[in-house]
């Protein structure tokens, strides 16, 4: 009794507090043993089919899952609920919105299931025990939602934090012609602007070693805002995504704040461009070094 009892806190602890009974099944709970615990307050349904472990303070983890488990196996998270688990938009929704694949699944209180026959591999995303629809595939089903804004806010979020990827929104509208939301996602995508270079940061990490410049921080947080690269003792900041190797004109808006912020507290910010690296890298390594040398002296 204190193994099988044992073997469900193992569970939970992997799956933020919350089992289903096919799992307790699988693990060698007879119905009468899950029916026990029900009773004792040991399991507390949440579902049919699915249980809080213990207590129901459960954190959104937990209760995302919850609803998952409550819809069967290759259940997704989907719509806002995906976007607000990436942390892309904040979710207002009463209820979760679950994407199935095919059948007919069976329906929950709080949970709104999407039936759909087009959900591939490479749409779904698996972050522990929870799937959730990708970037782009969860920018398509936002837009059959409505409003446009909240795809390009989501959009802009997700450039932001470095998973924007425009090849696999590319892949989305060519793979899903004539469903509801492509004439919408195809708008704001033809608004992006150019392909990101995703390669500039690297090709100037490289400048930097080739030309003998100290290394900097990558990444590093400054303030409200992450910069590119960061030489903090000198404050000293280059950053290398302007609109052409961006890929989004919001996120290039929120480069240009940023830019004002530090300039605004003695951080002085050397810009560079993929074209200036290309054309003129000794004029990038003489900004560079002057700036270095400036905030030093």
């Amino acid at each position: 009794m204190r193994e099988l009892s044992n073997a469900i806190a193992q569970l939970a602890a992997r799956q933020f507090g919350v089992v289903a009974r096919r799992q307790l099944i699988a693990a060698g709970f007879s119905s009468a043993a899950i029916g026990r615990r029900v009773a004792s307050g040991e399991l507390i349904p949440l579902y049919r089919g699915v249980y809080a472990v213990g207590h129901c303070a459960l954190m959104r983890e937990g209760r995302a899952l919850a609803a998952l488990l409550a819809c069967g196996p290759g259940a997704v998270l989907g719509g806002e609920d995906a976007a607000a688990h990436m942390g892309l938009l904040s979710s207002g929704s009463a209820s979760w919105h679950v994407i199935v694949p095919g059948g007919n699944p069976r329906r929950h209180p709080g949970i709104s299931v999407h039936r759909t026959a087009t959900l591939v591999p490479g749409e779904v995303v698996a972050d522990g025990p929870i799937n959730h629809t990708s970037v782009a595939r969860t920018a398509l089903d936002l837009a059959a939602a409505g409003p446009p804004r909240r795809v390009s806010r989501m959009l802009r979020e997700a450039e932001i934090r470095r998973v924007f990827d425009l090849e696999d929104l590319h892949a989305v509208l060519q793979r899903h012609r004539g469903r509801a939301g492509i004439v919408t996602l195809r708008a704001i995508v033809d608004d992006l602007g150019p392909h990101p270079n995703e390669g500039l940061e690297d090709e100037f990490f490289d400048f930097i070693r080739a030309r003998g410049l100290p290394e900097p921080e990558v990444h590093a947080q400054l303030g409200p805002y992450e910069a590119d690269f960061l030489w903090r003792a000198q404050r000293v900041v280059a950053e290398t995504n302007d609109f052409a190797s961006h890929g989004i004109r919001a996120a290039f808006e929120h480069d240009n704040a940023r830019t004002a912020w530090l300039a605004g507290h003695g951080v002085a910010v050397v810009p560079v461009t993929a074209r200036r690296l290309d054309r003129d890298p000794d004029g990038v390594e003489r900004d560079l070094r002057g700036a270095l040398a400036s905030s030093a002296a």
